[in-house]
């Protein structure tokens, strides 16, 4: 899913980048559509949103479910 927002990040002299947290398991038992419309979603507002610097994309579990986290440091400035 990432690689189809390299390019447009890219025009945006943005930096896109992702980690997958270690005790995420290999395997996920979901709807995959789902998932693939959430990560497209999220990862094409954060790219269009931000001006400037990176976009970051962390998969991690949270209390035994996983989490998606997108950051945009545009939104974190005071």
């Amino acid at each position: 899913i990432l690689s189809g927002f390299v390019v447009t990040a890219n025009q945006k002299g943005l930096q896109l980048n992702h980690t997958v947290v270690s005790d995420v398991p290999e395997v996920v038992v979901s709807d995959p559509g789902r998932i693939r419309q959430i990560l497209i979603n999220l990862i094409g507002n954060a790219i269009k949103f931000t001006e400037a610097g990176k976009v970051e994309v962390t998969v991690a579990l949270a209390n035994d479910r996983h989490f998606i986290k997108e950051e945009d440091p545009e939104l974190h400035r005071s």
